[in-house]
């Protein structure tokens, strides 16, 4: 039983786009043999007389360069020792013609070529081929001439001692400006939600300063924020909780008509109604609003009651949206005024 065989109509693509004189665009599958064409097209560039050094490969990975690379120097190491009858079949194959004595003598020393080529054959990755762009013009991109780019062990490593320095002048500063967040930041969250919201924060830096930068300082831009949220920019969260309390549209009846619908649901359904109706029992303003957080969430755009898609529709699509409303407000007002509380 023969192996596996390669369309034939496969074979003469993949011929087309490995052509030296060729400029071709390969897109397909995983797996379908995109870094065999490639790797065929470096081995066929240099059979047609270029000079390796003229060479250029390029791949997102640094694995994907490894692997190349090491197609294309097996394949060349391997020819410096083939036969000429199976050398010579194997030049037909990939070229398409017949090789004379000379041909197969120019393949056997495209090994020895490539690596005694300075910097042997540029089979990289984009960044790789970009760092040496900037070290070989460091003025023109006004970069520093010896830089090294940092991995990311190294990225956080460096990440972690620049937060424990600004960690520990906030302890031994409590008066100064990042004492005074600090004991916000254990006033208002757990220690785990402190070093998510710091680490979201560090994430998105550039949009955050870009935020700030655009309103003026963080002040202009937590009052603007606060502005498009209809939230008192003077206010401090519990006046906010304290008011989203009062102001929750939902009375009892109108709770136990949702738990009602989301009863009849499936078993996370079921637990839904319990937590609307412990939500509505709550007293503590702050408990409140962070249980109302919990329950409401958005869906592609339209706030929704969790699971009322399963219950066929049977809480009130009105009552639907100003319940996604109210949890939103809830969030984005509250995280709104923690910021201002920091």
């Amino acid at each position: 039983m023969s192996g596996f065989q390669i369309p034939q109509l496969t074979r003469e693509r993949q011929d087309l786009a490995s052509r030296p004189r060729a400029s071709a665009w390969v897109s397909a599958n995983a797996g379908s043999g995109k870094t065999f064409v490639l790797s065929r097209r470096v081995v066929r560039l240099l059979l047609d007389g270029t000079d390796p050094s003229r060479v250029l490969a390029l791949t997102f990975t640094k694995a994907a360069a490894a692997e190349m690379a090491t197609r294309v120097f097996k394949i060349l190491g391997t020819w410096v020792t083939m036969e000429d009858t199976a050398l010579a079949q194997e030049l037909e194959d990939i070229e398409g013609r017949r090789p004379n004595a000379a041909r197969l003598a120019m393949a056997r020393r495209l090994f020895a070529r490539a690596l005694e080529t300075p910097g042997g054959l540029k089979i990289q990755t984009i960044h790789g081929f970009c760092e040496a762009l900037l070290h070989q013009f460091p003025l023109e991109a006004n970069v520093a001439g010896h830089f090294s780019v940092l991995d990311d062990r190294v990225a956080a490593e460096l990440m972690a001692e620049a937060r424990a320095g600004v960690l520990h002048r906030a302890e031994t500063e409590p008066a100064s400006a990042f004492g005074k967040a600090l004991a916000s930041v254990i006033d208002l969250m757990s220690d785990g939600g402190a070093q998510k919201a710091l680490d979201e924060l560090i994430q998105n830096r550039d949009a955050f300063r870009r935020w700030t930068v655009d309103a003026g300082d963080l002040e202009t831009a937590l009052a603007e924020l606060a502005g498009l949220l209809e939230v008192d920019p003077s206010a401090r969260l519990a006046d906010f909780d304290a008011r989203f309390k009062a102001e929750c549209p939902f009375d009892r009846n109108t709770c136990l008509s949702y738990a009602e619908a989301l009863n009849t649901g499936t078993k996370t359904d079921q637990a839904r109604a319990q937590d609307l109706l412990a939500a509505h029992a709550l007293q503590d303003p702050a408990a409140f609003r962070e249980a109302w957080q919990q329950i409401s969430h958005l869906e592609a755009g339209t706030a929704q009651i969790a699971g009322d898609q399963k219950t066929g529709g049977d809480v009130p699509a009105d009552g639907r949206r100003a319940h996604g409303r109210t949890g939103a407000l809830a969030g984005a007002a509250g995280r709104t005024l923690q910021g201002r509380d920091l």
